[in-house]
């Protein structure tokens, strides 16, 4: 997969057009976050907690360093999904390092956060080993459900994930219930717990839909447009290749999309928790315990809509759109749960 501004004449220019550019944005998209979450968290951390900022340099070299990682590697192998192969055989593809390292810097910020709330970093780390194995059975799950036909009686086939196949919603609730299920075992209130968790798992989404890009899929229908992503024919579904849709055909670079969408969510809603949130003065503390993670379905969702509208791999229920539908499940539940939120709150809050 090779993607370019306007498809020029020297193949080296090709592969470095765009790439940089949009790998330097995203590792000054980790700095500014990770700056500006230090900045939160430390005006944020009530009397005696923990504000230790190791977490900063994590977060900082982390995100720079797997841009660096993912120009070098792009640039030798650029449409390679293997990372390093050694004997036995086993294989560690991007994939897999991708969703990886989204987790590691996602959980980072959730550890902060959770310090900055009084709780140990321990729970958070014990919380997303629980969540990972749990969120990536859920995804398959989800997946295999809706891709029935292409799995049915090949049990191997819906256990091998090296090549894809995990879908976010499914992953979500995995999550989600691994979060229940911890938090109902070590006595810690549920919704201000995953409100904890949200901005990272937007972060540790936005990295990890660049596996989408070493895989080459989650890409989106043809474009016009002077940028774009160049898929391999043995990639493309049949009513993409060639000869009615020729080698330099550029398609949309969905996976793009939602990584930018992700990263612009996770500081959205940093910035109106520390405005609003349980650690603001009492005039703007808006915020509800779960109203986080409200903002944070209704906020994924719409960007997930329109992206999905541009995919060519959606899953389909009949002729509808499964992430489109279940995004607009997500949105509407989400402004109802803020409004049944808040109205208990009042309610509670009223004179007797």
């Amino acid at each position: 997969m090779t993607i370019a501004l306007v498809p020029p004449d020297d193949p080296f220019l090709l592969k470095t057009t765009l790439p940089v550019i949009v790998l330097l944005l995203l590792a000054g998209g980790f700095i500014g976050a990770a700056v500006g979450s230090s900045w939160v968290s430390h005006r944020a951390g009530p009397s005696g907690a923990p504000r230790g900022h190791s977490w900063v340099a994590a977060l900082v070299g982390g995100g720079g360093g797997l841009a660096v990682v993912l120009l070098g590697s792009w640039l030798v192998a650029p449409d390679d999904p293997l990372l390093l192969a050694v004997a036995l055989p086993l294989t560690v593809r991007w994939y897999g390092v991708l969703i990886m390292s989204g987790v590691t810097l996602g959980a980072w910020l959730a550890a902060c956060r959770a310090r900055g709330r009084g709780y140990a970093s321990e729970h958070v780390w014990n919380q997303v080993m629980v969540g990972l194995v749990l969120g990536i059975i859920g995804a398959r799950v989800y997946y295999v459900i809706f891709e029935w036909p292409r799995f049915e009686g090949n049990i191997w086939a819906m256990l091998n994930i090296t090549r894809g196949g995990l879908a976010i919603h499914g992953g979500i609730i995995g999550m989600v219930l691994a979060a229940a299920l911890y938090a109902r075992r070590q006595n810690l209130p549920f919704w201000e717990w995953v409100d904890i968790f949200v901005p990272g798992l937007l972060v540790a989404q936005a990295i990890g839909r660049w596996g989408n890009f070493f895989n080459q899929e989650a890409y989106g229908v043809p474009t016009n447009l002077g940028f774009g992503v160049r898929i391999d024919p043995a990639y493309r579904l049949p009513q993409y290749r060639p000869p009615d849709y020729p080698l330099d055909t550029l398609f949309h670079p969905t996976f793009l999309y939602e990584s930018l969408w992700n990263l612009v969510g996770a500081g959205v809603l940093l910035v109106v928790d520390r405005r609003f949130g349980a650690q603001a003065p009492p005039p703007t503390r808006w915020l509800r315990p779960g109203d986080l993670f409200f903002l944070y379905a209704i906020f994924y969702s719409f960007g997930r809509f329109w992206i999905e509208g541009l995919r060519t791999d959606s899953l389909y229920l009949g002729p509808l759109r499964v992430a489109q539908v279940i995004s607009l499940g997500l949105i509407g539940a989400g402004f109802a749960a803020l409004v049944i939120n808040h109205q208990q709150q009042r309610h509670h809050h009223q004179p007797s």
